[in-house]
This record gives structure tokens, C-alpha cells and sequence, in this order.
């Protein structure tokens, strides 16, 4: 998301980035939450409560204040983008949060392992990610947020032990990249461990592919193709 871009735009590519994740079997049900900040402002847009990320359109969304106050239309709120209005008032970097409960994530995240740098993919989490042992088991109050918002301190991602993951991002396109690729990875690097022990990616190499990966021609190539496959 381009922080200058108009409302309409923002809000077409947050309604294609909620059905490629849904395409992804990256929705959790109704408990997944996916929200862009609005360009300029201290609010944020979010699908309205009780919807899949595949049904969402353009009217499901919703803007909201820090303080989950609505602007505009009056619609069913989750309680729990507490998580995202208190990321957004620590990290003014961030522009869009995804929090689920991915298969693959969710069963790495009842492990002691945590993220291992052992797939090329992987390696856009290098020294970005970590995992967090939740004290709240909900999070229905800014209090909370912002406990969870200081757990992610400048990272782009977290493993939430037990639970899920929830990643930050300044666009859509790199969010939701990095959603796809750390399913991806958690699923490849639990099917390694069963087979022995992990070869990881050395640092420097770790580094070059994390830079590699992040480039805006991979990311846009990336997110082009995956917004054809939903159009069609």
C-alpha cells in the first residue's frame, strides 16, 4: 500500500489481498483478522465482523478508530483489533496487520523450535521474526494491544505460541507474500525435522536472500500473479 494512495484504492486491494489469503486457506474461518491503516490518519480499515476473508467485498469494510470507534457506517466489530490499533500507534512504519491461525504455523508454534532458516523462502524473516509466549488469551482491551505491540517491538512478525502467527508490513503485496511463504515454510521445515535434523542457511546467505526476496519486482511479480489467479 502506497501510504499516498486514494481510500478506493487502498480499499480494492485490501478486498483482493483478503481473497488471495482466503485462496491460500490462510482465513481461519471468521477469526482472522487483516487491516490496512488509512493513508495520513489515525484509523484503520477492517472486514466487518462474523465474514471469511473469501466473502468479503468492498461494503464488508469498515473504518475505525485507534480506540475502535467507528467512522462511517455502523458495523459488527471484533474486539480483538486491539491487537491492530495499538501496533499501529507504537510502529507508525506499519501500514497493514495479518493475524490467523494457519495450519501449518499453528502446529510449529505448539513446538520448541520456532522458525528455522532452512528454505530460501524462509529467509525473508531473517532476524524478523520470533515467537511469543502470550500472557493474555484474548486480547479485548488496548492495555493488552499494546503488551502484544511490545512483544513485536521492531520485528515483522511473530509465532504466537499456541495460537497463530501475526505479521506486520508498509504494503499489502509484501503482507501478503510473507503470510504465503511462512505457511509455506512452516509446513516444509516440520517435514525436514521428521526426516533428521535441519540444515539451515547460513547467515550471509540468509541475509542476500532476505534482500533478494524483498525487492519490489519479486514482491509485484509475486502479487500480480496470485490478484490474476482470483479475477479469474
Amino acid at each position: 500500500m502506497d501510504r499516498a494512495a486514494a481510500p478506493e484504492d487502498l480499499l480494492e486491494q485490501m478486498v483482493t489481498a483478503f481473497h488471495i489469503l482466503a485462496r491460500h486457506g490462510l482465513a481461519s474461518g471468521v477469526a482472522g483478522h487483516l487491516t490496512c491503516r488509512t493513508p495520513r490518519a489515525d484509523t484503520f480499515w477492517a472486514h466487518r465482523l462474523g465474514l471469511g476473508f473469501e466473502e468479503v467485498e468492498r461494503g464488508d469494510l469498515q473504518e475505525l478508530t485507534f480506540d475502535l470507534q467507528h467512522l462511517g457506517a455502523v458495523m459488527p466489530v471484533n474486539r480483538t483489533l486491539y491487537i491492530h490499533s495499538r501496533i499501529y500507534a507504537a510502529r507508525p512504519d506499519v501500514c497493514c496487520i495479518l493475524h490467523g491461525h494457519w495450519t501449518n504455523v499453528v502446529a510449529l508454534s505448539a513446538t520448541r523450535m520456532g522458525l528455522r532458516l532452512c528454505t530460501q523462502g524462509s529467509a525473508i524473516f531473517h532476524r524478523a521474526i520470533a515467537v511469543h509466549q502470550e500472557d493474555d488469551i484474548l486480547v479485548l482491551t488496548a492495555g493488552q494491544g499494546d503488551r502484544l505491540a511490545e512483544g513485536l517491538g521492531g520485528l515483522r512478525g511473530l509465532i504466537l505460541r499456541n495460537h497463530g502467527a501475526l505479521l506486520v508490513d508498509s504494503s499489502l503485496p509484501a503482507l501478503v507474500y510473507a503470510a504465503i511463504t511462512l505457511e509455506e515454510a512452516a509446513a516444509v521445515q516440520m517435514k525436514a525435522a521428521a526426516c533428521g535434523a535441519l540444515v539451515e542457511l547460513t547467515p550471509d546467505v540468509a541475509e542476500e536472500m532476505a534482500s533478494f526476496l524483498a525487492s519490489e519486482r519479486v514482491i509485484k511479480t509475486a502479487w500480480d500473479y496470485e490478484a490474476r489467479k482470483v479475477k479469474r
